[in-house]
C-alpha cells in the first residue's frame, strides 16, 4: 500500500506509515528463516521511510 499511497502524502507534506512486523525477527523461530527476512525486509523498509520522509513531514513506525 505505501507505493499507492505516497505520491500524495508527500503533496500534502504530512502522514503516517504504519507497518507491522512480527517478534520472529527478534527472537527467530526453527523453520522460518523465510518469514524472519521478510519482515525484517519490512522493517527495514519502514526505517529507510522514515529516515528519507521525516523531513517533509511524513513519519513512518
Amino acid at each position: 500500500m505505501t507505493p499507492l499511497v505516497l505520491p500524495g502524502r508527500v503533496a500534502a507534506q504530512w502522514g503516517r506509515i504504519i507497518d507491522i512486523a512480527s517478534s520472529a525477527v527478534q527472537a527467530g523461530a526453527k523453520n522460518m528463516a523465510h518469514h524472519a527476512a521478510c519482515k525484517g525486509g519490512v522493517i527495514v523498509l519502514t526505517r529507510t521511510l522514515a529516515v528519507g520522509l521525516g523531513p517533509g513531514g511524513i513519519t513512518a513506525t
